[in-house]
């Protein structure tokens, strides 16, 4: 493995025991604090993989392996470009930038800060989560085994590992299930757009 991925494990794995620690003595601004810095470490680690991956399809690119004794050269090279295209494309994903919820407002910057924040923001309006399956559970159980489960503020987990789009819908169905049907998720990003969901 990479060097630098393992010093980011190793920051991760900090960052999430400053959060426990934070939780644990129910300090709000440390906890939230923790969360942003592990949000921000978990983002490195993927632009370095991005990276990685970048480079390992550019030099397959430029020197193909050999095939049954020929050259994986002109029927074969173009499939490592799409790999190439692929990882860009990802990339390029447009970052979100804030989260709104009726006049709450909060800066974030990867998506599955949606969910999280959403969570928290109905714990601190009294609100008692529901248990979903593989999606909200009061302990770090029930969940899958490619699962990625976060801690909240009170205690319970809560599954980020999924794109956007879901994340958001995610978000969405925590706000109907807690009596909040009327009032819109507003998402802001980089590039001046914004979703409502």
């Amino acid at each position: 493995m990479n060097e630098q991925i393992v010093k980011l494990n190793k920051h991760i794995a900090n960052a999430w025991q400053s959060v426990e620690n934070a939780v644990k003595n129910r300090n709000r601004a440390a906890s939230q604090d923790a969360l942003n810095k592990l949000a921000n470490l978990e983002n490195l680690k993927s632009q370095q993989i991005a990276l990685e991956q970048n480079i390992e399809a550019s030099i397959s690119a430029e020197h193909p392996k050999e095939v049954n004794g020929h050259p994986n050269g002109s029927a074969h090279q173009s499939s490592a470009q799409p790999v190439y295209f692929q990882s860009r494309r990802k990339r390029s994903t447009i970052r979100p930038q804030e989260i709104r919820i009726g006049t709450f407002r909060k800066p974030i910057n990867i998506a599955n800060q949606i969910p999280i924040t959403t969570a928290n923001w109905l714990i601190e309006q009294g609100k008692t989560l529901p248990t979903i399956p593989n999606f909200i559970h009061p302990t770090n159980s029930g969940f899958s085994q490619s699962a990625a489960p976060r801690q909240l503020i009170n205690g319970s987990f809560i599954e980020i590992g999924d794109n956007q789009e879901i994340l958001m819908q995610k978000a969405r169905r925590l706000l109907d299930a807690c009596g909040f049907r009327s009032l819109k998720i507003e998402i802001l990003f980089e590039n001046g757009t914004t979703k409502f969901c």
